[in-house]
């Protein structure tokens, strides 16, 4: 697997990118949750849905979250956007002996309370319509191996409305039941609770 690097500069530029696109290619941006900082480690669980998906959850860190961002992607992926190794992207071989490194690596990055780590449990892009966010196996052995840490729910949606440029909609709670036999189903209660807030 690939390990994350975390060059300052490069994260210095990307955090600016981030703002510059945001700013330019959205009307506006509502954050709508709660979150008591602990002190601890933060695992960040989010719907993939598009190319932007990064991009928003590290304007979401930035201003929610404000801990060093690792974050999760398919090897092939990384070898082709290598720049995104410089600021947290660690690789995942998929459905191979080598992604028990990859979790254990996650877990190892979870141990640090400055760290916090995003991941998509669908473990690919699917349609903003989708009405279950399927998680992987892999979510349930990380968290059962990490001993405190902080999981947030994130969901993401946009909407145009009557404007030509999208505004962006970021939900986020903290899962706080630990029980990891339930995860998939409360996340997905979640999911489809800011579904229905997006329609109202």
């Amino acid at each position: 697997m690939i390990e994350a690097k975390h060059n300052y500069f490069y994260y210095l530029f990307f955090k600016f990118y981030t703002n510059f696109k945001i700013k330019r290619n959205f009307e506006k941006v509502s954050l709508q949750g709660n979150f008591t900082d602990r002190g601890k480690p933060i695992l960040i669980l989010a719907n993939h849905q598009s190319w932007w998906d990064g991009f928003w959850l590290n304007f979401f860190n930035e201003r929610i979250t404000r801990r060093k961002l690792y974050f999760m992607m398919l090897e092939e992926q990384l070898l082709k956007h290598k720049f995104f190794n410089n600021i947290g992207g660690f690789s995942v071989k998929k459905n191979s002996k080598d992604a028990v490194h990859s979790l254990n690596y996650t877990i190892k990055l979870l141990e640090n309370p400055d760290n916090a780590v995003f991941l998509f449990p669908q473990g690919e892009i699917q349609s903003l319509h989708t009405d279950f966010v399927h998680f992987e196996k892999g979510i349930s052995r990380i968290i059962s191996k990490c001993n405190d840490i902080q999981t947030l729910f994130v969901c993401n949606f946009i909407e145009y409305f009557s404007n030509p440029k999208p505004s962006l909609f970021i939900y986020y709670k903290e899962w706080l039941s630990n029980n990891l036999h339930s995860i998939e189903t409360e996340y997905n209660d979640f999911y489809k609770s800011c579904k229905l807030l997006q329609r109202q």
